[in-house]
């Protein structure tokens, strides 16, 4: 969306054209593709700082905070534990 409207695109035309992306399941499967990917490439191996930058890396990216914990929940909660509660700071 910001990058439609750094080029110059009104508001109501990027809003219809990403309607058919922005569905709740449609989110939910970009997140855990790019989810699975960051994972293979990250660096942090304390699980807590792991978490905190997958969250950071895809709430940066627009997601939807809700559907962000649920994936990094699934992702990576079994490791060193399972996620309590949102750090603080992030808004869910």
């Amino acid at each position: 969306r910001q990058k439609l409207a750094g080029r110059g695109i009104a508001r109501d035309v990027a809003d219809k054209a990403l309607a058919p992306v922005e569905s709740t399941e449609a989110q939910r499967d970009t997140v855990r593709a790019l989810l699975e990917k960051w994972n293979r490439r990250s660096k942090p191996t304390d699980p807590r700082k792991r978490r905190e930058a997958a969250v950071g890396f895809l709430l940066r990216r627009g997601f939807d905070a809700e559907i962000v914990w649920d994936a990094v929940r699934e992702t990576l909660g079994a490791e060193g534990g399972e996620i309590g509660e949102p750090l603080p700071g992030v808004v869910t």
